[in-house]
């Protein structure tokens, strides 16, 4: 019953977050002001990064029958068919155009056939890196999205869905509209900023470290049964009713949501000792808590890093700090490894890769020059390994068969110069690895950290520079592993 929760909330919420990007299509591409009314779609989900958790969601089909202001989605999962209603006039802050523009670009390509009908190629590209962001094919007819994908830094597909079958005069006999299996309802209050303060006056909204191109877009309390399955207040403060309230942040298109809940009539209060707790953490999903106080904040989106994180609930709640990281830590010992003799690189053959070439191979690299350890990118080449060396990795030796790209990284300080090599599957993908799987085994001088998602490997090792140190260079030469800051 929790797996199924857990899929049903992953695929509402898609649809929740989703909407503010509908909408922003819809004012930016006149052809989609037509009135869609009543249709049937079956689509083909498509989930090559895993995202949504198991390979079996990958060519997963869901039904979506919509008529009047309510959606019915029917999908088969783990051999079971299950059914969800929801209501498709739920409330959304307006489009931020102006954000919008300064972040993205639209672009209409062409026209394309999907489900046998004629559509709209739509692509959406972000600014910063010119890279696609988004494809969609829309119906020309009706203006409704038939094919959806989304892409990483790579132009590799992340996940999406695409139409096999539509209906625009559905045969509507097939669902008991007045027995679905789980009903879900989000009803919002939309609030202005003075009324959200009023109401929860101990959260700060003032300058948020927010990622760059985001900003607050709205506020709004939220009327919920769904969301308001608390299992801290239910445990804590049983068969007490709560309130849930969200703070909307917007690049224009991605939505952030900060979502909080406290108790009816409770009062939060936060001194200089107060701290928060990390209760539990999933991929796209952070749940804090207040011990001792009827309140938690959630994040939900999959864009924001483990520091992104912990710094804005930080100077969201004012709280002095976070407790039980470790949870968001996703690094757990692995092994032991053998001390053995360090590597010589200079003896290894190495090609040069250039910054674009780079950012092809391995979307999640940063070049950043602004890093707090000192060390700056100094070289970056590919090269093979000898047998030798390939036993010394992990993911060289649990996957012996695999296409892996080799990668030597060379950092400095001005004075001295550090090495780490870098692993990974050529297909792998750019996803926030939060709750995900990653290992390390440690030696004398260096670690090895592997992630078992998308396939990564990175080794390390310094006979100046700590694990810990060591572990700063790779947290800042990879933010989305989301590796605190060691120092």
């Amino acid at each position: 019953m929790r797996r199924t929760a857990s899929v049903l909330a992953v695929l509402f919420l898609t649809f929740v977050l989703s909407t503010p990007a509908c909408a922003q299509l819809n004012t930016m591409l006149p052809f989609l002001h037509q009135e869609v009314g009543d249709y049937y779609i079956k689509s083909r989900v498509l989930d090559p990064s895993g995202y949504l958790g198991s390979s079996r969601y990958a060519d997963a089909i869901v039904e979506m029958y919509v008529r009047g202001d309510v959606g019915v989605s029917r999908s088969e999962l783990f051999g079971e068919v299950f059914e969800f209603s929801l209501d498709m006039d739920t409330w959304t802050p307006e489009t931020d155009l102006e954000l919008f523009y300064d972040n993205y670009e639209v672009r209409i390509v062409g026209m394309e056939k999907a489900a046998g009908r004629h559509g709209f190629v739509v692509e959406l590209y972000h600014k910063s890196d010119q890279q696609l962001k988004q494809r969609y094919v829309i119906d020309q007819e009706k203006g409704l999205v038939l094919n959806q994908y989304t892409y990483d830094l790579a132009g590799n597909l992340i996940q999406g869905y695409e139409a096999v079958e539509v209906d625009f005069d559905p045969d509507f006999s097939a669902i008991d509209w007045e027995h679905i299996q789980f009903e879900i309802t989000m009803e919002h209050q939309p609030l202005s900023k003075d009324e959200f303060k009023k109401l929860l006056p101990w959260i700060n909204l003032e300058s948020l470290p927010l990622p760059g191109g985001f900003a607050i877009s709205a506020y709004s309390e939220v009327d919920s049964a769904w969301y308001h399955e608390n299992r801290y207040l239910q445990e804590n403060y049983p068969n007490l009713p709560a309130d849930a309230y969200w703070i909307w942040v917007s690049d224009g298109f991605e939505v952030i949501v900060i979502e909080v809940f406290t108790i009816q009539g409770s009062e939060i209060i936060l001194g200089s000792d107060s701290y928060l707790e990390v209760l539990e953490s999933s991929p796209g999903v952070t749940v804090i808590v207040l011990p001792g106080q009827p309140a938690t904040v959630n994040i939900q989106g999959s864009s924001l890093t483990l520091h992104q994180i912990e710094n804005i609930i930080l100077a969201l709640t004012g709280a002095r700090e976070i407790r039980n990281l470790e949870a968001l830590d996703t690094l757990s010992i692995h092994s032991q490894l053998p001390d053995v003799e360090s590597i010589d690189y200079a003896s290894l053959p190495l090609e040069p890769v250039s910054k674009q070439e780079l950012l092809r191979l391995n979307p999640w690299m940063s070049m950043s020059s602004n890093r707090a350890s000192g060390f700056l990118v100094t070289g970056l080449w590919k090269t093979t390994y000898p047998e030798k060396i390939k036993e010394r990795f992990a993911l060289h030796q649990e996957h012996p068969n695999l296409n892996l790209i080799d990668l030597v990284v060379e950092l400095s300080d001005g004075e001295r110069v550090h090495y780490i090599s870098v692993s990974f599957a050529s297909d792998f993908h750019r996803e926030p690895l939060l709750g995900g799987n990653i290992n390390y085994g440690v030696s004398l001088n260096g670690f090895e950290l592997l992630a078992q998602g998308p396939l990564l490997s990175v080794y390390s090792e310094s006979t100046f520079l700590s694990i810990d140190d060591q572990l700063t260079l790779v947290g800042e030469l990879f933010p989305m592993l989301g590796i605190p800051d060691r120092r």
